[in-house]
């Protein structure tokens, strides 16, 4: 009878270490695979700023290039209204030394 008894406990045991041995390699695996996942979040943070850095490099240099292009814009513009001063100014010269001449000429 002793040996029944201890026969059953000793099956109760092993079916307890059998499930604890179980529990313990879900465990690591539940383990591995979180830190699996954090590894993978790291790597996807690092893409999405890599991600944002590029884009704003894009962006800012798209801000520059418009800055040039108003830039030359603006260069243009300010070339072309010094020469539609310069023709004018030579235009007013042209009709004061006409002028001169002409009051010269009445007067003398």
């Amino acid at each position: 009878m002793y040996d029944v008894v201890c026969s059953a406990a000793r099956k109760q045991v092993d079916a307890a270490l059998a499930e604890k041995k179980k529990l313990v390699k879900q465990k690591n695996e539940l383990i591995t695979g979180f830190r699996n996942q954090m590894k993978l979040v790291d790597v996807l943070k690092r893409q999405v700023l890599h991600a944002q850095m590029r884009e704003g490099g894009r962006e800012r240099e798209s801000a520059r290039a418009r800055a040039r292009e108003r830039e030359r814009e603006n260069s243009r513009t300010h070339n072309r209204a010094h020469a539609h001063m310069m023709h004018h100014t030579l235009s007013i010269h042209r009709h004061y030394a006409h002028i001169h001449a002409c009051l010269d000429a009445w007067c003398g």
